[in-house]
């Protein structure tokens, strides 16, 4: 489930490829919109094992 913050970054990352902006930032937009879906998609996989476990 996406935050408020993750929309603002999708978005923001939406934009910057939409404006060209210098491949540097946009790469740097991509690694933490990544580094976030990871984080929820590891913490959804705990939660799932932990429902299976109880």
């Amino acid at each position: 489930m996406m935050n408020q913050s993750d929309k603002y970054l999708e978005e923001t990352l939406l934009q910057a490829k939409k404006h060209d902006l210098p491949p540097h930032y946009i790469r740097q937009l991509e690694s933490e919109l990544n580094q976030r879906r990871e984080k929820e998609r590891m913490l959804t996989m705990n939660m799932c094992r932990n429902n299976l476990l109880n």
